[in-house]
């Protein structure tokens, strides 16, 4: 290597995973490489030995700088990198990484840091800055058991020294990944650290926000917060981790419940601080919108869009992510009934993410495929590319959430057309099939799961209820013993067989828990209500009603509104309404039943107490307004009625006609 000689530390334990990774990637560009072992118990050392010959293997003494410090005592080179065994040093940002140590007048740098880490099943990225690259001096030297520091070393040796940033190199961090925390049980050990750190010396502001950090991410957020409230009293705000010090107390505020509180800190102490950063804007809109405040969280999330290119050092972990908050956008634009802009925001989402199929299930939701199945597919197939077949799968899932059948069918037998065949597929086109009472079709395609497939019990307890419901006790008897056989539901066993034998039981006659039979009880009386056979949920019911202690009205009225059965909903929400005459929701559900049933003015009744009961939304208020508009209609067509050529009424009735608000 020509110029300056660089040499790459490396402090390493059990690294056999990423090491060769990491190692690859410096190996052009370092003048040595230094490893030293801490007591590996994997092929780290010999992996290691593949790219250097200065590999040294101490005793672990519950002290990072110790290890750093003797790596320094080896280095012989002008400048020193620190890498950790599970990062990489990205190849694109060599050119930079050589013009710093050769024409650079700092004497250290903060680099950037790209975190990858794991959150609701997916792999994310946070940036960073981290102190990792310095001019070699032998007076220099790291301090602190953990999360160890050198600046303050170079600072008292050399007063004058100039620490820069430098953002274009990049480090690829993958140990935050919770695979490889709890491999090498991160948490504790740090946590062990900082606090015997913290007893030793209280007021090292940077070990105490680590450690608060560490009590954060095990859930010990009470600890956590009492850490970041500690140091955010003393600390200069100057210092490079306050951003994140700032997102830290906010999301402890917010995940212990305490919206308020967490509203107030980002209003009085962040934004006059960092008003420009992103994050803060993103949780800024996540908090009002759990507080009820709809309309400053759609502004808050339409800001963190508009925010200027973040500095590394904020180590966001929100803004970044325009999929998120598009999709959070068109949930609030659903709220404010604004269908267009919710469905363009969407649309923006999947743009950015097409595995974001929770937009996508957004955007067919406001299409209601169930009523429209063929412009939902014209509209989809006009947005996107839909020759995906897992993306067949996805759609075949959601129209059947939808209740779109022939849509889920549709899909399905184009993804299988596609090479894509599973267990998931057969699962849903059979239960579509059998909601479209093609049952031939559907009991073939429901038998092609097999018994080890965690599908099985779940196919074969909706083919024990249809022939059940066809008095083919024979054919049920079999799928029962099936059930039985497959051993992983026992619960829906222990239902279906009690249903089968017509027996009345409670909770003393039960094999297996209460809690965990209730939920297949539940299952069995929507399958019947879906399906319209209500002799037969009667049936149902008097098998079951003794583990209850009293008629589920709720549940059983929530289900016939869910399947526009609504005089039965009716009968159900009234018999509730006699025990709680307040509940919102009740009152809601109870208006738009009536209303369905074409009764305006009970439906008028039971909206206007819904609406003054607390289920105060956009939506109830259009629909209400929409609801006048039908009763206006009625008198009018009452009094065309006696009087058939009054013009006005009929210029009247038809300019509501031209101008119904659309639910």
């Amino acid at each position: 290597m020509e110029g300056k000689r660089l040499s790459v530390c490396l402090v390493v334990r059990n690294e056999e995973k990423y090491l060769q990774r990491c190692l690859a990637s410096i190996k052009d560009t370092a003048a040595e490489i230094i490893v030293v072992d801490t007591g590996s118990t994997d092929k780290t050392v010999e992996i290691a030995k593949q790219f250097t010959d200065k590999v040294y293997v101490i005793r672990w003494r519950d002290d990072f700088s110790k290890a750093r410090n003797f790596a320094l005592d080896k280095v012989s080179g002008d400048w020193v990198l620190f890498l950790d065994g599970d990062e990489e040093l990205d190849r694109q940002c060599i050119p930079a990484l050589l013009a710093k140590i050769n024409h650079g007048d700092a004497e250290g740098y903060l680099i950037k840091v790209l975190n990858y880490y794991e959150t609701g099943g997916r792999v994310e990225i946070s940036p960073d800055v981290i102190f990792r690259l310095f001019r070699h001096n032998r007076k220099y030297r790291y301090s602190g058991a953990i999360h160890e520091q050198i600046c303050d070393s170079i600072l008292a040796v050399n007063p004058d020294a100039k620490i820069n940033i430098a953002e274009d190199i990049c480090i690829i961090h993958y140990g935050y990944l919770k695979e490889e925390i709890e491999a090498k049980n991160k948490a504790e050990r740090n946590t062990r650290l900082l606090e015997k750190a913290v007893k030793k010396n209280p007021n090292n502001l940077l070990d105490r926000f680590h450690l608060g950090v560490e009590y954060f991410r095990v859930a010990r957020l009470d600890q956590a917060l009492e850490e970041f409230l500690f140091v955010l009293d003393k600390v200069n705000l100057q210092a490079i981790y306050v951003p994140k010090l700032m997102r830290y107390i906010t999301k402890c505020y917010y995940l212990l419940g305490n919206l308020q509180e967490a509203l107030r800190f980002i209003d009085n102490s962040w934004i006059k601080n960092f008003p420009d950063c992103g994050d803060l804007y993103y949780l800024r809109g996540t908090v009002c919108r759990e507080l009820g405040l709809y309309t400053e969280a759609y502004d808050s999330f339409k800001k963190c869009l508009s925010v200027p290119t973040q500095p590394a050092y904020y180590g966001n972990q929100y803004c970044h992510y325009k999929d998120k908050i598009y999709h959070q956008l068109g949930e609030l634009a659903e709220y404010f009934m604004d269908k267009e802009t919710a469905l363009d925001y969407y649309i923006k989402t999947l743009r950015e993410n097409p595995r974001a199929i929770h937009s996508l299930a957004r955007i067919i939701s406001i299409l209601r495929p169930k009523n429209n199945p063929e412009y939902t597919m014209q509209a989809l197939n006009s947005v996107f590319d839909l020759s995906d077949p897992v993306l067949q799968v996805d759609l075949g899932r959601i129209f059947f959430r939808e209740r779109a059948y022939p849509l889920a069918v549709q899909c399905c037998d184009t993804a299988m057309s596609l090479g894509v065949e599973s267990a998931q597929i057969h699962l849903i086109k059979g239960l579509s099939l059998l909601r479209t009472k093609q049952y031939v079709s559907a009991i073939q395609e429901l038998n092609l799961i097999p018994p080890e497939n965690d599908f099985y019990s779940v196919a074969q307890g909706n083919l024990f209820i249809h022939y059940w419901l066809m008095k083919k006790n024979r054919k049920a008897a079999t799928c029962l013993k099936n059930i039985k056989a497959a051993g992983t539901n026992p619960a829906l066993a222990e239902v279906l067989e009690i249903l089968r034998e017509g027996r009345q039981v409670g909770p003393e006659d039960l094999k297996n828990p209460k809690e965990s039979v209730l939920p297949m009880v539940n299952e069995l009386l929507e399958n019947l209500i879906e399906s319209g056979e209500l002799d037969s949920l009667e049936d149902a019911w008097a098998c079951f009603e003794r583990l209850f202690d009293r008629r589920p009205a709720r549940l059983l009225g929530d289900l016939f509104f869910k399947y526009e059965r609504y005089d039965q909903a009716e009968l159900e929400y009234r018999q509730l309404m006699e025990e709680d005459s307040a509940d919102p929701q009740v009152l809601y559900r109870l208006g738009k039943s009536c209303w369905a049933q074409n009764n305006l003015a009970e439906a008028e009744k039971h909206l206007y107490k819904a609406l003054q009961a607390g289920c105060n939304s956009p939506q109830v208020n259009w629909e209400l307004a929409r609801l006048y508009q039908d009763m206006a209609l009625k008198t009018l067509e009452d009094g065309l009625q006696k009087y058939p050529e009054n013009t006005e009424m009929l210029k009247l009735q038809q300019k509501i006609k031209d101008n119904l608000i659309e639910v």
